[in-house]
């Protein structure tokens, strides 16, 4: 099957999954408060590192009351995995 994934996306993605997971929550926070358009991509982006690093704490975070953008650190902190 043929990868039709954008350059930029698996440059971008490469990127993330180079990070610590400490850069991936502070970039997840720096996108919550920011109008351009292409950011829910970007979070897009996050959220998929986020979630293969740390599903459980994701997963818990999703089905919270809120899942508000600033509890996610807190769950990933908490549960770790």
């Amino acid at each position: 099957m043929k990868n039709t994934m954008h350059p930029a996306e698996r440059k971008a993605r490469a990127m993330l999954a180079a990070a610590t997971l400490a850069d991936l929550i502070d970039e997840w926070e720096l996108t919550t408060e920011n109008n351009d358009p292409n950011i829910y991509t970007v979070r897009g982006w996050l959220m998929d590192e986020i979630q293969t690093r740390c599903p459980r704490a994701f997963d818990a975070w999703l089905d919270s009351p809120t899942s508000a953008d600033d509890e996610l650190k807190y769950y990933i902190m908490e549960m770790k995995g």
